[in-house]
This record gives structure tokens, sequence and C-alpha cells, in this order.
């Protein structure tokens, strides 16, 4: 046991006279070490220029759950919804739209690395040919396939990208965000929208022959329908109080009911309007302006256009509804528009002295009824998709928008700088040592003893070698 113990002593006193010897060489060799140092130095300040570097974006959308979705886990239900999310983020189609949207082909050269920019300068004088934009959007493609990552738990889809340029990494994520917003947009919302379609189809239809039979009293023209990209009207809130959301819900809940009580009540009040109208226009046909049942119906009909006790009751509960559902919306961050509501359905003017047939009054009023018929409808529709388009903006929110990163995810030139120093002294130390073995000149009793195997009583003064 003792025996071991000396021979580990020995060897830690040899291996300490060899450091001390190679130090030593160092300081003999003052030129040596100082070119050494000097090339690794220019070595180490390129490799910390030409090291890649990785930067990683991320953001979040928070996915709440309404009350009809239930507020329980449901694993089977979710388990299909994360996977259907994961598939519409990460399909080829969505990868290429991402590649597009951040324009990642126009930007090839500034996200290549360093050291790989130094190869492509190097291979137009050995006759490479550079990629074209077609292969450059392949291997774009298939690099952010591999790159792009997700994280979808209960409530928040998490996107994460590890790319060679920051702008470009933020970009990458902004866009796939956007783009998972688009799509559940289109899959959740647009169903709604297209059912409003053919409605206007209809209703364009019914008003052309309207002003066929009768131009100047055919309504006017009614404007398209058209629906705003979520992803560009969206504000990238953070998340908020789940209690707020609730009472959020809860005052949209009593807003769709006020709407429903009160569209029922202005649909009585049209039709009744509706009908004195009609009788009103089949007597004028055949009756002058001064005719005493004229005058008896047009009194009617000015009646009629008033508002019942009822009805001035259901839209001050339906202003009240839009009050809370909008004080509800700024409390949870949420831009909620306060839905606008047709009201009573158009009637035309009070017929003129012109006089018009039994058969055109009744294709003038089967058109108006039909007309009437398709805007209610069209009404109805309307108002689900923009309750549908609420409710979306509630359940789909940005918690987390993308950063631009400002340093990598590994700090590279911190690692290249200490890797580049230590070798610098490692070299400087044995190629210093190197040269002293090399000359035959014995500088320390390490030597002697090595190379004539005598004993070393002591040290003379050392030298200086240039």
């Amino acid at each position: 046991g003792g025996g071991g113990g000396g021979d580990d002593d020995d060897e830690r006193a040899s291996l300490g006279e060899m450091l001390l010897f190679a130090m030593n060489s160092a300081r003999r060799r003052k030129l040596l070490s100082f070119i050494v140092t000097l090339v690794c130095l220019g070595v180490t300040v390129a490799a910390v220029k030409l090291a890649p570097r990785t930067y990683v974006s991320a953001g979040a959308v928070l996915v709440s759950k309404g009350k009809e979705e239930g507020a329980g886990w449901n694993p089977d239900g979710n388990k299909r919804e994360q996977t259907e999310w994961e598939r519409q983020i990460l399909a080829r189609s969505n990868i290429e739209n991402i590649i597009k949207d951040a324009k990642l082909v126009e930007r090839w050269d500034e996200m290549r690395p360093q050291h790989r920019r130094l190869l492509d300068s190097l291979g137009k004088y050995t006759g490479d040919k550079p990629p074209t934009d077609e292969q450059k959007f392949g291997a774009l493609a298939g690099m952010l396939q591999g790159k792009l990552r997700l994280m979808i738990d209960q409530t928040t889809v998490t996107i994460m990208v590890e790319w060679s340029e920051p702008e470009a990494a933020h970009d990458i994520v902004d866009s796939a965000m956007k783009r998972f917003i688009d799509k559940r947009y289109e899959t959740e919302v647009s169903r709604t929208l297209n059912a409003i379609k053919p409605l206007e189809e209809q209703l364009e239809s019914a008003r052309a022959e309207l002003e066929r039979i009768s131009p100047s009293t055919a309504p006017p023209k009614e404007k398209p329908t058209s629906a705003v990209p979520p992803s560009l009207s969206m504000d990238n809130t953070k998340p908020v109080d789940p209690e707020i959301l609730r009472r959020l819900a809860a005052a949209k809940e009593k807003q769709t009911a006020a709407a429903a009580k009160l569209a029922d009540l202005e649909a009585q009040k049209t039709a009744r309007v509706q009908g004195v109208q009609n009788q009103l226009t089949e007597r004028s046909a055949v009756l002058g302006p001064a005719h005493p049942e004229i005058v008896a119906l047009q009194l009617q009909l000015e009646q009629a256009k008033k508002d019942p006790p009822d009805l001035v009751t259901a839209r001050a509960a339906k202003t009240a509804a839009d009050d809370d559902v909008s004080t509800a919306a700024a409390q949870a961050g949420v831009n909620v528009p306060k839905p606008v509501y047709r009201g009573p359905a158009w009637a035309p003017p009070a017929p003129t002295d012109k006089k018009l047939d039994d058969q055109t009054v009744a294709k003038l009023a089967s058109a108006r009824a039909r007309y009437d018929q398709t805007l209610s409808e069209l009404d109805k529709e309307r108002r689900n998709l923009k309750t549908a388009e609420e409710d979306f903006k509630i359940k789909y929110q940005i918690s987390n928008p993308p950063d631009v990163p400002f340093a990598p995810k590994k700090p590279v030139g911190l690692m290249v700088s200490l890797a580049g120093f230590f070798a610098t002294i490692l070299l400087v130390l044995v190629l210093a040592a190197l040269r002293d073995r090399s000359t035959g000149v014995m500088y320390e009793a390490k030597q002697v003893r090595d190379k004539l195997r005598l004993p070393v009583l002591g040290d003379i003064k050392e030298q200086d070698m240039g």
C-alpha cells in the first residue's frame, strides 16, 4: 500500500515538473510564444465569426373552451382536436405558405451561416452552380418541417422554431400562428359564411324581379357579406381571467336572446305593415287617393308603423344587452363591436296615381313576399355569422406573440472564445517545450536527469533565448 502511494506521489511530481518545464520554455521562447499566440488569436476570431448559431423564437395561442364544449376534460375529444391542430400546422401546404409569407427564398443568402457563405464563394471558382429558387424552396421546406416544434395541451398551442437568423425565426413563427388561426376560422366559422352566399343570390334575384315590375319602388341592392381574416383583426392580447371570459359568455347569451326576441317582434310589426301596405296597393289600383277607403287604409298604415309597447321594451333590453357585452369585452381586452341588427324590413313607398292591373299587383306582392322572406333568412344568418366571429375572437387569443431573439440558443461566441483561449495556452506550452527539446541544449534539471542519468545537486541561472 505504501509503495503504491509513493508511485502516485512520484507521478504527480513528474507531471508538475513537466508543466513547470513547459512554462519555463514558453518564457525562454518569447518570440515563438508571441507568434503562436498571434496565429491562434486570428484563428479564434475567425472561428467565432464563422461558427453557426441557432436562434429560437416561440409564440402561443390560448384556446378557451366555451360552455357548449363543456368545462371538463374529454381525453378522446381533445386528443382528436389536438391531432387536427398539429396536422394543420405541419401540413406540407401550410409549410409552403409559411415559406412564402416569411420570404425565406428571397432571404436565402442572408440566412446562410458564415461558413456556408464562405464555401459558396469558393464554389464559384470551382465551377459549382448556385441552387435555383425551386431547389432553395424544396430545401427550405424540408428543413422547416424538421425544425418546427409544437407543444399542445388542453388550452395552449405553442409554436417554436430553431433557425439560423433571428428575424427569419420570428417571421416563421408569426406566419405559423396566423395561418393556424385562419385555418381554425375556416373550419369553425366559414360554414356560416357559406350559407349566406346562396341567400344573397336569392335576394338579388327577388330584388331584380321587383325592379322589373316596379322600378320606382324597388329596394336598393344589398352589399355582399365579407369576412376579414381573423389574423388581420385579432389583437395580440395576454390571457385574461377565465372568470371575465365566463361573464362575457353569459352577457353574450343574454344579448342573443334579446336579439331573437327583438327580431321576432319586429317581424310581427313588419308583417302588419306589409299586410296593410298590400291592401293599400291593391285598392289604390282601382280607387282614387281621396276615396274614403284609401284614406282609412293610409291612417291604418301610419298606425301600424308605430312601435307597440312590447317592441319598445324589447329594443331597450337589446340595447342594454349590447352595453353589457361591450363592458365585459373591454374588461377581457377583446374588441367586440356592437352588432348592427336590421330594423323593420323594407316597405315600398305609398303608391302614386299610376294604376296597376290586378295581374301586375299580384306579381308585385308575390315578389315582395319572396324578397322579405329571403331578407329575413339572410339577416338571421348574418347575425349567426357575427355571433360566430365574436365567439371565435374570444376562443382563440394570441397569449404570447413571438419576439425577435436577441441572442442565440447557446453562447457560441463565448464557448468558441474560451476554447480558443485554452487551446492557445496549450499550443504555446507544447511548441515551446518541443523547441527546447529539439535544440539539444539542457536548461532544466529534468533534462539533465533524463538525458545524462545524473543526479542534479542545484540549478544554474536561467538564460533567455530569443
